[in-house]
C-alpha cells in the first residue's frame, strides 16, 4: 500500500552541522569557505559571512543571505538522508521534492 505524505522542513541555524553548512555555502556560490571547529566563514557575492554559535553574522542589509544558506542546507540534509537510506530524490518544482524509497 503506497504511503503519501507531505513533510515541511524548517532549518534552525543553531542545529546546523558545520560540514553540511559548508557544503550548502559552496552550493549557493560562496567562496573563501573556511571551517575551524564549529565556526564557518565564507564570502558570498563579496559579503563576508561567519556562522558561529547558531548565528550568521553578516553586514547590515545582507540578512537575506541566512535564508539562502538555510535553503541550500535543507537540500544538502535531504541529499545526505536519501543517500543513507537508499532513497531517490526528484525535484518536482523549485524547493519541492519527491522522495521514493528504492
Amino acid at each position: 500500500m503506497p504511503c503519501d505524505s507531505v513533510i515541511l522542513n524548517s532549518v534552525q541555524m543553531p542545529a546546523m552541522r558545520p560540514d553540511l553548512a559548508a557544503l550548502a555555502a559552496l552550493r549557493m556560490g560562496a567562496t573563501n569557505i573556511r571551517q575551524v571547529g564549529a565556526v564557518l566563514a565564507f564570502t558570498f557575492e563579496g559579503v563576508p559571512c561567519v556562522l558561529r554559535a547558531g548565528r550568521l553574522d553578516v553586514p547590515e542589509g545582507y540578512e537575506g543571505i541566512a535564508d539562502l544558506l538555510k535553503v541550500q542546507y535543507a537540500r544538502q540534509a535531504l541529499a545526505v538522508a536519501a543517500k543513507q537510506n537508499g532513497w531517490q530524490v526528484k525535484e518536482t518544482k523549485p524547493n519541492d521534492f519527491e522522495v521514493i524509497k528504492s
